[in-house]
């Protein structure tokens, strides 16, 4: 009888131990990613322009805020008005020679016109290293204004007048003598210049009377072009 007990204990304590071995623990749950939001960068604000120092004031030399290039052009430009607006033959300030066969007179063509031994190739070069286009094709300061192709050689008018233009109304007001021009820088950057020129001019010029001054500002505009700088917008205190 004890021999049974003992058998039957063993059979029980091996079907406890097989059952413990059949037995598994669930598996560990897999845990779950959260999406990651995208990250976006927001663009960084563009920093203020710095203010120009310069800009606003009113000083008595364009050099003081053109560069040397541009203030050589705007030079160039003053000069070349005398010869655009003013007498043509002003363009021997350039070095431009009027041509005389005697060596007493200028030869003279078509009627009133005056030869140089310059060509007309040359005269368009020297004004296009000045000006751009918006500026020659202005009514004011066109090439052909007063100047002709005469056979590749450049000839100037010189009739009645020289086809000079009429002066700033009651030129002899201007005053530049006793209240020179004066000059504000507006806007400046590698790609433009945009001043006035402030010019100075006497109301009681034909009067008598003590003088009376007022100003007229124009706008003056220089350009970085492929070939340097230009004059793309221009007056003067003689001609407006």
């Amino acid at each position: 009888m004890k021999r049974l007990s003992l058998l039957a204990g063993a059979a029980l304590l091996l079907a406890l131990l097989a059952g413990c071995a059949g037995v598994q623990d669930p598996p560990a749950p897999t845990p779950s990613m959260a999406p990651v939001p995208e990250m976006t960068s927001s663009p960084s604000p563009s920093p203020e322009p710095t203010p120009d120092p310069m800009a606003g004031q009113e000083v008595d030399s364009t050099d003081q805020f053109l560069t040397p290039d541009q203030e050589e052009v705007f030079q160039r430009a003053r000069e070349a008005t005398y010869t655009l607006q003013g007498l043509g033959d002003n363009i021997v300030s350039f070095g431009f020679v009027q041509q005389s066969t005697d060596g007493s007179f200028v030869d003279q063509v078509e009627g009133e016109y005056y030869l140089f031994e310059n060509t007309y190739e040359e005269y368009v070069q020297l004004m296009e290293s000045i000006f751009t286009r918006n500026v020659l094709d202005d009514p004011r300061y066109s090439l052909d204004r007063k100047f002709i192709d005469y056979n590749g050689q450049l000839a100037c008018y010189g009739g009645p007048g020289g086809c000079s233009m009429t002066m700033v109304e009651g030129y002899t007001r201007y005053v530049a003598e006793e209240y020179p021009d004066t000059y504000r820088l507006e806007y400046r950057d590698g790609e433009k210049v945009e001043f006035t020129l402030i010019a100075h001019y006497d109301a009681n010029w034909d009067k008598g009377e003590s003088m009376e001054v007022y100003t007229v500002e124009y706008p003056i505009r220089l350009v970085n072009t492929a070939q340097g700088w230009r004059v793309d917008q221009f007056h003067s205190a003689v001609y407006g």
